[in-house]
């Protein structure tokens, strides 16, 4: 039987918040498979959780959730503002999601919609001033807890992490479950 956990189970039990039980059951009922997918699975799922949840008050702070953040700055990106479709595209979400988002800022004041130049049927979204601003403070603060949130990092460590990250998410995107 393969040991389902190595010898960093501490840590992983502490990220992925799965008993050792769990695994070892696994292990006692499927004795020649590998579990070492799994606790990738897992522990990204969970950190992604964890972080989500870490950094949750950083927005609170301004009133904002994660994903309105995630708007502010993606509509900040553009010199001429953005589309629901593209922030659509970026952020994962419904069309109508998108849209109750954008309504919520710009109810807010801090983004406005106009009709786009280019395309009479689409909405082009931009930053008002006081968006400006607000990423502007915003990102102040949000880099400097960043960086001592990955202090634990070398540099060289967290390219290696993003490019690591980078080739999981794409693997996860095209892998489909055999039936």
């Amino acid at each position: 039987m393969k040991v389902p956990i190595d010898e960093n189970a501490s840590d992983f039990a502490k990220l992925s918040g799965m008993p050792q039980s769990y695994f070892e059951k696994l292990g006692s009922e499927y004795p020649d498979d590998d579990f070492s997918a799994l606790r990738v699975f897992l522990a990204l799922r969970s950190a992604s959780r964890r972080v989500d949840a870490a950094t949750a008050h950083w927005f609170d702070l301004y009133g904002l959730s994660a994903t309105k953040v995630d708007v502010l700055h993606l509509v900040s990106a553009s010199a001429d503002g953005t589309t629901v479709g593209r922030l659509r595209e970026h952020l994962l979400m419904t069309q109508p999601n998108v849209t109750m988002v954008v309504a919520s800022l710009e109810g807010a004041g801090l983004v406005r919609r106009t009709i786009d130049p280019s395309d009479k049927r689409s909405m082009r979204i931009r930053l008002t001033a006081s968006g400006r601003r607000l990423i502007a403070k915003m990102t102040r603060g949000h880099l400097a807890a960043l960086e001592q949130s990955v202090a634990v990092l070398k540099p060289r460590d967290r390219d290696e992490f993003i490019r690591s990250l980078w080739r999981l998410t794409q693997s996860f995107e095209t892998t489909r479950i055999p039936k």
